[in-house]
């Protein structure tokens, strides 16, 4: 798992932030655009709805359009807010053929004026999930990996050797050069109609902001939240609609289970802190928490009734220690839990078999800080105030990235604490 320097997660007014996040012209026009976005949205508006909601399925793929009317029905959503697209059937597919297949029939389709309340795009099963990089990784991710090695036996060993800033900032220059356009199809469209730079990511002005109901979440005009109902099966993929549908019709229950890892020193110190962090916040509310604060991962058969789960670091090989309670939610950190969702032993997918209401994952090497903070989003699920779409694009740091969120984006956790 390559990695960032951790951002702190202290609560700040995005408005004031946003001058800062794009430094091409084409990412200054998409600030102002996300500025008047966040500064300026409905005030009088609660969580997502159905209407807002449009569905993605693959024509050319029967299961596909099973999957979409299935979630069509079960969430009310408008006949007329499902789009079928002639698309591959593979998980990847390449740059050209997203914009050909993807893009601009979808643009072109949201277009209408009876979808101008569309804020949501669902994905379901049989649409691609990643798109190749139209650039070779280059060896600037080698020459990182090993400045990453050389930085955390200094920070340990002698952490005020004038080497360290030296590094940082050769890191940085290193990572810049080194970035693809290789992105997540949902993360993709999530700027399907606003124009942006594709070679690595877009910082998201929607993370940390202090948004409060009845405020509405919404990124800038022609921004799309993105989810995705996928797994092994198509029956899978429906299950995460019916299991959140079931969920919200009790009150939750279960417990909470944080797996760090007991770092104090090093880069990775800050995402094994968030997890503490997360851990402590959690802990009022009527659901017992777990913190595994060692090397050692939760075992099988260690994680009973678990509803949340937050942990790391077991690469593309899930441990099953859970037995997940209704509506459960599940996330993983490591490099590349959803690069497949329909096969192999990656955490995403194995998770949905296992009964997980819902997950989230890259589809390719993220860097551990494009993952939504532990301390950011568990409390904000556990609030019950807003969707699930709304609560991880609240915590999430990256837009145009790899990063993908699977489950129904109108699962309201927690919805019964609100009543």
């Amino acid at each position: 798992m390559r990695h960032y320097r951790c951002i702190l997660h202290q609560p700040t007014q995005v408005c004031h932030r946003l001058t800062a996040l794009f430094r091409s012209p084409v990412r200054c026009c998409l600030s102002i655009a996300l500025a008047a976005a966040v500064c300026l949205g409905g005030g009088n508006a609660s969580a997502l709805e159905p209407r807002e909601v449009a569905i993605l399925a693959n024509a050319d793929l029967p299961a596909s359009l099973d999957v979409a009317q299935r979630y069509r029905q079960l969430r009310h959503i408008p006949q007329g807010n499902l789009l079928a697209l002639p698309l591959p059937k593979g998980e990847t597919i390449s740059r050209e053929q997203y914009v050909r297949q993807i893009a601009d029939p979808l643009r072109d389709w949201l277009a209408r004026p009876e979808l101008a309340q569309i804020r949501c795009l669902l994905l379901v099963y049989g649409v691609p999930l990643r798109i190749r990089s139209t650039y070779p990784e280059s060896e600037e991710h080698d020459r990182v990996e090993k400045i990453d090695a050389r930085l955390d036996r200094l920070e340990v060993e002698s952490p005020l050797a004038p080497e360290i800033e030296r590094l940082r900032r050769r890191r940085i220059e290193l990572r810049r050069l080194g970035r693809s356009d290789l992105a997540a199809v949902d993360s993709e469209l999530t700027l399907l109609r606003i124009p942006h730079a594709l070679r690595g990511w877009l910082p998201n002005p929607l993370f940390q902001a202090e948004i409060q109901p009845p405020q509405q979440v919404q990124l800038p005009p022609g921004g799309l939240f993105t989810a995705r109902l996928d797994g092994p099966t198509p029956a899978l993929a429906i299950a995460l609609a019916e299991r959140a549908i079931a969920a919200e019709a009790q009150p939750p229950r279960g417990r909470i289970y944080i797996d760090a890892r007991g770092l104090t020193k090093g880069n990775y110190a800050p995402f094994d802190e968030a997890m503490r962090r997360a851990a402590k916040l959690l802990r009022p509310l009527p659901y017992p928490v777990t913190l595994e604060d060692t090397k050692r991962l939760f075992g099988p058969g260690e994680c009973p009734d678990a509803l949340l789960y937050y942990g790391w670091y077991r690469l593309r090989h899930y441990r099953d220690a859970f037995d997940w309670a209704p509506g459960a939610i599940g996330v993983h950190l490591a490099s590349g839990e959803a690069v497949s969702l329909h096969r192999g032993d990656y955490w995403c997918p194995r998770m949905i078999a296992d009964g997980v209401t819902a997950t989230v994952g890259p589809v390719a090497e993220p860097y551990a800080s494009a993952f939504p903070p532990a301390d950011l989003f568990l409390p904000r699920l556990a609030d019950g105030q807003y969707t699930l779409v709304e609560d991880y694009f609240l915590t999430l740091p990256h837009l145009s990235w790899r990063m993908v969120l699977v489950g129904d984006p109108l699962y309201r956790p927690f919805l019964k604490r609100q009543r």
